[in-house]
């Protein structure tokens, strides 16, 4: 029998494993994009139409095309059997309980790290029109005088504008008529009650409904668009500002710091500042010797520009969809009520709580370019033809299916009063805490990344600017000196056990509960 405390590794296995064969996948559609281009080239080199298929270039594609497609354990196959394994333990989490009930299981003694949410709210009353009303339901007016006077029983344009929406005298709307009144009229409740006998259809009338929708959008915070690939220019970028900074039989700590900087500003003019850190860090020659030791003849650099010998470069800047890895398991939506007259005390005082759908992982909040699909963003009616992976964003019912939107019934008395309140909130209760330690590391090392970058702010920054004061937040791109120390991998901060000489970046490695080393490289 599954519990939460078995469950939850498994999860942790399948997600890793998917993460896996999703990396595979990519790596291997940026390997095929490079032999394409290769084989491209060889064409018009020889003014060949076709390679020979015992020539080196179609035997690799071969191979590769083989490692893809492969029906017994090709990169697509695991792809798809590593994202069932995720499906199937997720719903064997989830049906271990509400969201309440599998709270109650983490250990009490974890840090909760509280994320923002962007939220989006929509009051909808859905009325029921009937649509293709046979005659036979349809009554002569003049056969109920004392009826055919009143509003709600005359034949009316309701929506003149839309080409005609009308209210017709039927049946159903006569016998509502004289529930609610009495006339006096017993002709026309002999002739209601012949009718019934007589097996008269009428319609059934439905009541209006009334709903609150609403939409869930992550923060900017768990958005993640930071690719570690490099193209083969970026690596040799990389490569060229170590070579410049290298000077054999010297120290680092020797070297002037225009004899650095030079180097570096060339690097940071040709990319943005964490872009340029990445490189330096993702291109540091495996024999770099510190600062106290000398450097030795050559560098020995960890990767290969050349596509056809380094399997892991990618073919331009943007080849992954931004994705969230941190969302909750499921959302639940709280609403507190107002104090209305005539509203019993018990009943405004409970809130109101509304679960969402599982939410998918992961989500998918852009457009993937590695995916063809000609159909995307063109017409469908008066609407966008979205991607599947990131139709939720604008059609309502695709983001209810994935956990992103949540629908709520309301009472009419819950209709016209609205709510004092709304509160939206989701625990990631299906990670344990060393699955969750790798997703928030990786969420800020692709902080320090991507365009934008991440720096610690001084206490009482001001985080919008005003007429009296302004925000201290600015990238420094012109500042090469301040970024210097960075992209020559040296740390930001000791670890120490007194306070009073304690670091932004130990405060916030603590507070986390991660590995010192994420925040080494963050300025501040």
């Amino acid at each position: 029998m599954s519990t939460f405390s078995t469950i939850q590794p498994k999860l942790a296995a399948a997600r890793e494993r998917f993460r896996e064969a999703q990396k595979t996948d990519a790596n291997l559609r940026q390997q095929l994009d490079f032999l394409e281009a290769a084989i491209t080239h060889e064409l018009r080199r020889t003014g060949q139409t076709e390679l020979s298929e015992q020539d080196g270039l179609s035997v690799r594609k071969k191979e590769l095309l083989q490692k893809q497609q492969n029906e017994e354990d090709g990169v697509f196959k695991e792809l798809h059997d590593a994202r069932e394994a995720v499906a199937h333990e997720m719903g064997q989490f989830n049906a271990l309980g509400s969201p309440e009930e599998l709270i109650r299981n983490l250990d009490d003694a974890l840090p909760v790290l509280l994320f923002p949410l962007r939220l989006q709210t929509r009051f909808v009353k859905t009325k029921y029109i009937a649509r293709d009303i046979p005659l036979s339901l349809i009554e002569d007016a003049g056969e109920w005088p004392r009826l055919s006077g009143r509003p709600s029983f005359q034949m009316a344009n309701l929506l003149p504008e839309n080409g005609g929406l009308f209210q017709l005298p039927t049946f159903e709307l006569i016998q509502q008529q004289l529930a609610e009144h009495d006339f006096g009229d017993r002709e026309a409740e002999k002739l209601i009650e012949k009718r019934i006998r007589n097996g008269h259809q009428f319609i059934q009338r439905q009541k209006d409904k009334y709903e609150l929708w609403v939409r869930i959008y992550p923060d900017d915070i768990l958005i993640q668009t930071h690719e570690e690939a490099l193209t083969p220019g970026e690596v040799l970028s990389g490569q060229s500002f170590w070579q410049e900074v290298w000077q054999p039989g010297k120290k680092e700590k020797e070297l002037s710091e225009e004899e650095k900087l030079a180097p570096w500003r060339s690097l940071q003019s040709s990319y943005r500042v964490p872009r340029a850190l990445w490189i330096s860090s993702q291109t540091k020659p495996d024999n770099y010797p510190g600062e106290d030791d000398a450097f030795p003849e050559q560098p020995v650099f960890p990767q290969s520009a050349d596509p056809l010998e380094n399997p892991d470069l990618k073919t331009d800047s943007w080849t992954q969809a931004p994705y969230s890895w941190l969302l909750p398991d499921r959302f639940t939506v709280r609403l507190f009520s107002k104090d209305v007259q005539g509203t019993p005390e018990d009943e405004s005082a409970v809130p109101k709580d509304v679960h969402g759908n599982p939410v998918q992982w992961p989500l998918a909040l852009g457009f993937n370019p590695a995916e063809e699909n000609s159909d995307a963003l063109t017409g469908r009616g008066e609407t966008l033809n979205m991607p599947a992976d990131i139709r939720w964003i604008t059609d309502f019912e695709e983001a209810e299916k994935v956990g992103m939107a949540i629908r709520i019934e309301l009472t009419e008395l819950e209709w016209e009063a609205g709510f004092e309140q709304l509160v939206v909130l989701g625990v990631r209760s299906s990670s344990d805490s060393a699955e969750s330690q790798q997703l928030v590391e990786e969420l800020f090392i692709n902080h320090q990344y991507k365009a934008g970058g991440m720096s610690f702010l001084p206490q009482g920054t001001p985080t919008n600017n005003t007429k009296k004061k302004k925000t201290l937040f600015q990238e420094s791109a012109d500042d090469f000196a301040f970024h210097l120390p960075l992209a020559m991998g040296q740390e930001q901060f000791g670890m120490t056990f007194n306070p009073y000489y304690k670091k932004d970046g130990q405060w916030l490695t603590e507070a986390l509960g991660v590995d010192p080393a994420i925040f080494q490289q963050v300025a501040w």
